[in-house]
C-alpha cells in the first residue's frame, strides 16, 4: 500500500514539473509575440534550464538569442546561439542564426569571428567583419581571395577603401569574370577617385563611350599626345567620341604638323563660320584641291581670301577656286602673283569677265605672252588709257 502511494506521489510531482516546463515555454512564446520581452526572457530561460534535450530547448534558445541580439547583449546572444546553426528545426531561420552569430562574434572575439567566417565564407559575413572594428589582416585576405567569387571580391572592395588590404584584394580579382555592369561601376569609381592605375586595368576588360572619352581625357591631361592620337584613331569608328576630344585631336595634329581627315572638324566646331574657315584651312594643309573645290560655295568661298596668296604661290587651285579668288579684295595682288609666275592661262581664267583697264591690260598682256595677237588686240582696243596702250604696243 505504501509503495503504491509513493509511486502516485512521484507521478504527480513529475507532472507538475513537466507542466511547469511547458507553461514556461507557452508563456514565454506568447509574451514574446505580445511584446512583453522581460516576461518572455524569464520564462524561456527557465524552460531552457529545465528542458531535458537540446532539441526541445533549441527554438526557445533561438528566441532568446534574437532578443539579446536586438538588445546588443552579444555575450548572451552567443550563449543561446551555441550549436543552434546545426539544428534541423523548420521554425529556426538558420541563415539568420549564422548572421547573428557572425555579427556577435565580431563584437566579442575577432579571432573566433574569423574562424566562423572561414567556416562560412559568405559575401554577407565578410562585409560584417569588414565593417566591424576587427583587424583587416592576412587571414581575412586569404579568406576573401580563396573563397569569394570575383564578383563578390569586387563588392567588398568598396568597404576596404581605407584598409591595407584594398590593393591586395583588387589584384586578386579576375576582372574577366566580372559582369560588365560591375566593371563599368567600379571603373567610373576609380576614375572619379583618381585611381588611374586601377582604371586602366578595368579599361583593359571593358570599354564603352564614357570609358573611351575618359581614357582620352586622361591622355590629354598627362600630355601623352601620341597615345591620345593612337587611341583616338583606334576608337573613332566604334565609339561615340565627344566633341571636346575631336578638338583635342585636331590641335595635336596641327601642333605636330600632321595631316588628318578634315571631316573631323565637323565634330569639333559648332560655330558655322569657324567650321567653314577651319575646314578650308584643313583642305589647304592637306593640299587636297578637289575636296576644297567641292566644299566652297557662295557662302563660304569668301573664306578662301584669307589663304589666296598662299594658294596661288603654291599652285593649290583649279578653275573654280580661281574664280572665287577673283572676288577677293586683294585680287590685284593675286594678278601680280600669277603674272610673275608666268601663269598666263590661269590669269585669263582669273580675270573672267573684265570690267576695268586693269583687267583689259593684263588680259591683253597674257594673250600677247601666249602668242595670241588677235585676242590680245581685242582687249587692247578696250583700254581707255593711252599710256597702257602704248606700253602694250612697245612690249
Amino acid at each position: 500500500m505504501f509503495f503504491r502511494i509513493s509511486v502516485i506521489i512521484l507521478i504527480i510531482l513529475n507532472c507538475i514539473y513537466v507542466n511547469a516546463d511547458v507553461n514556461n515555454y507557452i508563456i514565454g512564446l506568447k509574451a514574446y509575440r505580445d511584446g512583453f520581452i522581460d516576461i518572455a526572457k524569464d520564462n524561456l530561460k527557465e524552460y531552457v534550464k529545465q528542458a531535458d534535450s537540446k532539441e526541445k530547448k533549441s527554438f526557445a534558445s533561438y528566441i532568446l538569442a534574437t532578443i539579446y541580439f536586438k538588445e546588443k547583449d552579444f555575450q548572451k546572444t552567443l550563449l543561446f546561439l551555441d550549436g543552434i546553426e546545426t539544428r534541423n528545426d523548420p521554425r529556426i531561420n538558420i541563415s539568420q542564426v549564422r548572421e547573428m552569430k557572425m555579427f556577435a562574434l565580431t563584437n566579442v572575439n575577432c579571432d573566433l569571428s574569423l574562424d566562423f567566417l572561414k567556416k562560412y565564407p559568405l559575401y554577407e559575413f565578410t562585409n560584417i567583419y569588414i565593417n566591424s572594428n576587427c583587424e583587416k589582416n592576412d587571414k581575412l585576405f586569404n579568406i576573401i581571395c580563396d573563397n569569394l567569387t570575383d564578383e563578390n571580391k569586387l563588392q567588398v572592395l568598396y568597404n576596404l577603401l581605407n584598409s591595407k588590404l584594398y590593393n591586395r584584394v583588387f589584384n586578386c580579382i579576375d576582372l574577366s569574370k566580372v559582369k560588365k555592369e560591375d566593371l563599368r561601376e567600379i571603373g567610373l569609381y576609380f576614375f572619379k577617385n583618381k585611381e588611374y592605375n586601377k582604371f586602366w586595368k578595368v579599361f583593359g576588360f571593358y570599354k564603352d563611350d564614357d570609358f573611351v572619352n575618359l581614357a582620352l581625357s586622361r591622355y590629354w591631361q598627362k600630355e601623352d599626345y601620341d597615345k591620345f592620337i593612337n587611341n583616338f584613331n583606334a576608337f573613332l569608328n566604334n565609339f561615340h567620341i565627344e566633341s571636346e576630344n575631336y578638338c583635342r585631336a585636331i590641335k595635336i595634329y596641327n601642333d605636330k604638323g600632321l595631316t588628318y581627315d578634315c571631316s573631323l572638324i565637323d565634330k569639333c566646331i559648332d560655330n558655322k563660320r569657324l567650321l567653314n574657315k577651319n575646314k578650308i584651312a584643313c583642305f589647304i594643309k592637306n593640299k587636297n584641291i578637289n575636296k576644297l573645290s567641292e566644299f566652297i560655295n557662295e557662302e563660304n568661298g569668301k573664306y578662301l581670301c584669307d589663304y589666296g596668296g598662299y594658294l596661288i604661290k603654291e599652285s593649290l587651285y583649279n578653275h573654280k577656286i580661281l574664280r572665287y579668288l577673283s572676288n577677293c579684295k586683294d585680287r590685284r595682288k593675286y594678278v601680280g602673283f600669277l603674272y610673275e609666275n608666268k601663269k598666263f592661262n590661269d590669269l585669263i581664267i582669273f580675270l573672267g569677265d573684265p570690267s576695268s583697264d586693269f583687267d583689259y591690260f593684263f588680259l591683253a598682256l597674257s594673250y600677247k605672252k601666249l602668242g595670241n595677237k588677235e585676242k590680245s588686240s581685242i582687249f587692247s582696243d578696250k583700254l581707255k588709257s593711252i599710256e597702257l596702250k602704248k606700253y602694250l604696243d612697245n612690249y
